[in-house]
């Protein structure tokens, strides 16, 4: 929460929360870590209201990472990134455990340019993508390993 480049955003509407957004910014790209909208408001445009305002906010790229289509649930999550200009990236991404004790997750990566007319997310866009992650929010979790004695 200390990080510079760590964001966290309590979604409101009409001073009642309705969710929760959280993003890492490096250097014009966004990387949206977590995003929830609460049972109630799901549905009704809060979601898609709050991603228009990240989305422009700043002429950057922005990557997230949804789990596999394997229902109904998961593919409506693919379609509501997809009606914001999202599209799957074409590569292998796991998110590691943040406790030794989890297995790794298998993620699909999916990117947005504010930009229509840019080049697509290539394999050097990507890899710089993993460093950052890497160096971002997995260091947090060996940080937090260590404290905790674990490898």
């Amino acid at each position: 929460m200390k990080d510079a480049n760590f964001h966290v955003c309590k979604l409101q509407e009409d001073n009642t929360f309705v969710g929760l957004l959280t993003w890492w910014q490096w250097e014009k790209l966004k990387f949206i870590e977590h995003f929830a909208i609460t049972a109630e408001k799901r549905g009704m445009g809060c979601g898609h209201e709050a991603m228009k305002l990240l989305q422009k906010a700043d002429q950057d790229d922005i990557i997230l990472e949804i789990e596999p289509v394997c229902d109904e649930r998961s593919a409506r999550r693919l379609a509501f990134y997809q009606s914001l200009g999202f599209s799957e990236l074409p590569c292998a991404h796991v998110q590691m455990a943040y406790q030794p004790e989890y297995p790794d997750i298998p993620l699909t990566l999916l990117a947005y340019s504010p930009f229509p007319d840019a080049a697509p997310f290539d394999r050097d866009k990507i890899e710089r993508f993993e460093l950052q992650y890497t160096a971002g929010p997995m260091r947090y979790r060996e940080m937090h390993n260590e404290e905790r004695g674990l490898q």
